[in-house]
C-alpha cells in the first residue's frame, strides 16, 4: 500500500511538472508549493523561480504570494506593485486590498514627506530650539526612516496613484475586505480636503471596518472615541471596548502591554479581571513577560 501511495505522488508530481513547462499557471504555482514544501538544497530558489513564472502568466495567489515576499524580504514596494497588477481585476479581495494600499502609500508618502519639509524648512528660519534637538538626539537609529521619498514628482502623477488606489481598494469593498475600508477610511480622514462630508465618509468606512474587527480599525477608532474627535463624544469605555477587540486579535505583546496596563490602572480604569483575561491570552501565545506575569500571581496566592 506504501508503495502504491509513492507511485502515485511520483506520478501525481511528475504530471504537474509536464503541465508546468507547458504553459499552466495552475501547475506552475503547484510545482512552486511542491518545491517549497520539499527538503531539497535549493527549494527557496527553485519555488521563488516557480513561483515567478506562475505570476507572469497572471496566476491570482502566485502574485499575491511573491508580492507578500518581495515586501517582506527586498522592501521593494514598487516591484510587488508591478507583480500584483499582473493579477486578473476584481478576481480576489486580499490582491485588490494589498495592491491598492500600496499605491494609496505612494500617495500619503509624498504628502507626509511634503508636509514635513514645509515645517522643517519653518523651524529652521525661526531657528531650532533646544528641546527640538534633544528630543532628536532621543530618536533610535531605525525610527529614522532611510526611505528616500521624491516630492518632486508632478501632481498628475500623484493623482494617478490615488485614482489608481481607490480603484483598487473599492473593488476590494465590494469584496467586503475590511483592509479596502480602513486604507480609505484613513485617506478620508487625514488627507482628503477638509470637510464634514470627507470626514463622515472616512468615520463610515473606518465603522464597517471595525464591524469586521480589523485590529488597526479598532484602534484608530478607540483613539477617536477617546479623545472626542470627528464629531464623535468622548467615550472612554468604549474606546477601551475597542482597544481590548484589536489586542484579542493583534499580537501577543499588544495583549500582554494592554492586560497589564488595565490590571494596574495604568492610564485605564483598573479591571483586575479583563486585565487578567488579556495577560492569560498572550501567556496562551506563548508570550514570556506574560507567562512569568501569571507564575507571580500563582506564587503570590500560594503564599
Amino acid at each position: 500500500m506504501q508503495q502504491l501511495t509513492i507511485k502515485v505522488n511520483y506520478f501525481e508530481r511528475l504530471y504537474s511538472y509536464i503541465r508546468a513547462v507547458f504553459g499552466n499557471p495552475e501547475y506552475q504555482y503547484k510545482v512552486a508549493q511542491m518545491i517549497s514544501n520539499s527538503e531539497l538544497p535549493n527549494a527557496k530558489e527553485g519555488a521563488l523561480r516557480w513561483y515567478k513564472i506562475a505570476s507572469e502568466n497572471g496566476h491570482t495567489q502566485a502574485c499575491f504570494d511573491l508580492a507578500v515576499y518581495t515586501i517582506n524580504n527586498s522592501k521593494d514596494e514598487d516591484a510587488a506593485i508591478s507583480i500584483l497588477k499582473k493579477a486578473p481585476f476584481k478576481e480576489n479581495a486580499e490582491v485588490e486590498a494589498l495592491l491598492g494600499q500600496l499605491l494609496l502609500s505612494k500617495y500619503t508618502n509624498v504628502l507626509d514627506q511634503r508636509r514635513f519639509e514645509a515645517e522643517h524648512k519653518i523651524k529652521n528660519a525661526k531657528g531650532q530650539d533646544e528641546l527640538d534637538r534633544y528630543i532628536e538626539s532621543l530618536m533610535p537609529s531605525q525610527a529614522k526612516s532611510n526611505r528616500y521619498v521624491d516630492t518632486t514628482i508632478s501632481d498628475e502623477l500623484l493623482q494617478t496613484y490615488l485614482d489608481e488606489a481607490r480603484k483598487h481598494l473599492t473593488a476590494a469593498q465590494e469584496m467586503d475586505h475590511p483592509l479596502g475600508y480602513h486604507a480609505l477610511a484613513i485617506y478620508y480622514l487625514q488627507y482628503a480636503p477638509e470637510s464634514k462630508f470627507s470626514q463622515s465618509i472616512g468615520i463610515k468606512l473606518l465603522e464597517n471596518a471595525v464591524s469586521k474587527g480589523f485590529s488597526p480599525s479598532c484602534q484608530v477608532m478607540a483613539g477617536i472615541y477617546e479623545n472626542g474627535l470627528y464629531g464623535k463624544s468622548i467615550d472612554i469605555r468604549r474606546g477601551l471596548e475597542l482597544r481590548v477587540v484589536a489586542a484579542e486579535q493583534g499580537s501577543k505583546d499588544a495583549q500582554f502591554t494592554l492586560g497589564y496596563l488595565v490590571y494596574n490602572g495604568q492610564g485605564f480604569e483598573t479591571n483586575r479581571d479583563l486585565g487578567l483575561r488579556l495577560i492569560k491570552k498572550a501567556a496562551q501565545n506563548g508570550h514570556i513577560e506574560a507567562i512569568s506575569f501569571l507564575a507571580t500571581l500563582q506564587k503570590e496566592d500560594a503564599e
